[in-house]
């Protein structure tokens, strides 16, 4: 069954609060889909954010914490092609 997950971006004291979420078969699926979007935001050209500190924070329909993906642990979380 698919279920909504909202991906938030936080720093510390700061969240910016995803609208809108992605449908997905479930949580396995959504720390990979949050890992591969950090990649993302990480490796934008003209990008020089320090994103030391950020972490997306994955939330279920009811917005329960379903898990905390760390900037710094996307690049171990997803198998980068070959």
């Amino acid at each position: 069954m698919m279920s909504l997950y909202f991906f938030n971006l936080r720093r510390w004291h700061l969240t910016v609060r995803d609208g809108h979420g992605e449908v997905l078969p479930g949580p396995a699926e959504a720390v990979e889909h949050a890992a591969r979007a950090i990649l993302d935001l990480v490796g934008q050209k003209g990008c020089c954010r320090d994103w030391a500190g950020w972490s997306v924070e994955i939330e279920d329909e009811a917005r329960g914490r379903v898990a905390t993906v760390p900037f710094g642990f996307a690049r171990t979380a997803v198998p980068l092609p070959r």
